[in-house]
């Protein structure tokens, strides 16, 4: 069975000599059927260049890019057939046209048409919620139900492959969660190929298989999200003890840079170590209080991608995590 999509050594640079800028360098994934991947990096990473290389709006300066085995750059059209996009920034609908019209525009450029396109398009107005506005204009709608029309136009014509850039920015809670639970649908039910890129690490986080970090137009990371855990795991404990520690044992634990907080005859005492073995020393130290408990926090993806790039400030690339 064919990859959906298929990225190999893909770099795109940009002006020549010295206003020569890489953009994207030398980035390799795939993305699999059912699967949802989440490209993470700050603006200017590259993020939304990939995208619009793979949907065939940029052609790469190096590498190669394959659609269901298809070669974007040497038959073009046959594979971004199996490509629906949704790009952020762009138009993505046609403002003057109602609702059902820009359906039936996108279906056209598709080649679908007949008794079976007013079908599937009542069937998709009905997912995203908008079966009572299909006779509005689309400049009338609110940006939640434009998002959700965009993505409709993007999958009228029933392709695998979805890419969806941004797909959340500056929706509210109620059009974002409408959003993210038809992604997920998509990706679990349909089977549909899922590359999206996002800022908002909520989004990455519940909807993501795999997670890719891209900063500075290359692919640091790139795993899935339990393992970037245990990679970048440091360690975050929570020891709370009955009583209040006595001023020799707040010194003893300055080593350790142990913050304290007194609760009502409690101690919570919260620190960060790449070491267990600091743990059983700050458990020694307060000893004989009673432990009332011991909580070790897993990094959620917002520290995981702080920690990336701040590796990468450091060191100048992080070494990728195998995909």
């Amino acid at each position: 069975m064919k990859v959906p999509v298929q990225l190999e050594e893909v770099s795109k640079e940009f002006g020549r000599g010295t206003s020569r800028v890489v953009a994207v360098d030398s980035v390799s994934f795939n993305v699999e059927s059912g699967e949802i991947l989440a490209l993470l990096g700050p603006n200017g990473a590259g993020k939304t260049t990939t995208v619009k290389m793979i949907c065939g709006l940029i052609a790469p300066s190096r590498g190669r890019i394959r659609i269901h085995g298809l070669d974007i750059a040497k038959r073009y059209r046959e594979a971004l057939s199996h490509v629906g996009a949704v790009l952020e920034g762009s138009r993505n609908i046609y403002w003057r046209l109602t609702v059902a019209e820009n359906l039936e525009y996108f279906a056209h450029i598709r080649g679908k048409s007949g008794p079976g396109l007013r079908r599937r398009i009542a069937h998709l107005l009905e997912i995203v919620q908008l079966s009572d506005r299909r006779n509005d204009i689309a400049q009338t709608l609110s940006r939640g139900m434009q998002q959700r029309l965009a993505i409709a136009c993007a999958l009228v014509g029933d392709p695998g492959i979805l890419l969806l850039d941004e797909p959340t920015l500056g929706l509210d809670f109620e059009s974002s969660e409408m959003i993210k639970k038809e992604v997920r649908r998509l990706a679990r039910e349909e089977g549909k190929a899922i590359l999206l890129t996002t800022h908002q690490m909520e989004l990455a986080q519940g909807l993501a298989d795999r997670v890719g970090v891209i900063t500075r137009g290359r692919l640091a990371v790139l795993d899935r999200l339990e393992r970037l855990r245990q990679l970048f795991a440091f360690g975050q404990y929570e020891v709370s003890i009955q009583g209040i520690l006595s001023e020799q044992a707040r010194i003893r634990l300055q080593k350790w840079k142990v913050h304290v907080h007194e609760n009502e005859g409690q101690t919570h005492l919260t620190f960060s170590s790449d070491d267990p073995s600091h743990l059983y020393h700050v458990i020694a130290i307060l000893r004989p209080h009673p432990i009332i408990g011991i909580r070790r926090q897993e990094p959620d993806l917002a520290e995981i991608y702080l920690k990336i790039l701040h590796r990468e400030v450091i060191h100048g690339t992080a070494d990728s995590a195998p995909s």
